[in-house]
């Protein structure tokens, strides 16, 4: 068991992992006697386990299973070395289909404060933008709500084949203030091309040998069935 990985566990993740070993640990115990503990009571068994290969025991006699600790040890060498969070100021949007993103976030101490976060009444929320690329300018835009404990949310983009961006937003009786903004991502088509662009887009012998027409496509309509926000102008 290694001690590295036990200190990258939260106090809820040792208390249980002590429970299931058996240990009757007080509570509101120091995080470092948790471990000291825990990895006593892993190096007490651990030698039980070696006497057991030369002395013939009862297995209700050990203090608890040893396959299970194999276990626990194989899964904390598994776990990958992350933190939840690196207490810097950053946005993602990450497209998930023609309609949705995935968007995930993370505030630093020194900006929760400066911006209030911590005051009553004070939140947060997504500011969604539709961009023009060619101008930089925001087309439309709509926000969602969310709440001091969210660090991620799933997200309608109400059209497809478009250019999007979410600002993570200060909200307090005074307005929204942005707190950082992510990269603007591009949502991918959510219909076949029509006649005339694949027409154009191809050779007239290609499109032929294609046999797109035969396929009948249309154009869908100016309505995405996946919106579940109506576009606000900016």
């Amino acid at each position: 068991m290694i001690p590295e990985k036990l200190e990258e566990l939260s106090i809820e993740a040792l208390y249980t992992l002590a429970e299931k070993m058996g240990l009757g640990l007080p509570p509101d115990l120091d995080k470092f006697i948790v471990i000291g503990e825990i990895l006593d009571a892993y190096l007490e068994d651990s030698m039980e386990r070696k006497i057991a290969t030369t002395v013939a025991i009862h297995v209700e006699e050990k203090k608890f299973s040893g396959s299970e600790l194999d276990e626990i040890e194989a899964s904390l060498v598994a776990a990958p070395s992350t933190i939840a969070r690196y207490n810097e100021t950053v946005i993602h949007l990450i497209v998930k289909d023609s309609g949705w993103a995935f968007v995930f976030w993370d505030i630093s101490d020194d900006d929760f404060n400066k911006y209030g976060l911590g005051e009553q009444m004070n939140g947060l929320a997504l500011h969604v933008q539709k961009i023009d690329l060619s101008t930089k300018k925001v087309l439309t835009s709509f926000d969602v709500a969310v709440s001091l404990q969210d660090n991620s949310w799933y997200i309608n983009l109400p059209d497809p084949d478009s250019d999007y961006r979410v600002q993570l937003m200060a909200v307090s009786d005074a307005g929204k203030v942005e707190i950082c903004h992510s990269g603007i991502v591009h949502t991918p088509r959510a219909w076949y091309a029509s006649t005339e662009e694949l027409f154009e887009a191809i050779h007239p012998k290609l499109y032929e040998l294609s046999g797109a027409e035969s396929l009948n496509l249309y154009m869908m309509q100016d309505y995405h069935p996946s919106r579940i926000m109506p576009k606000i102008d900016d």
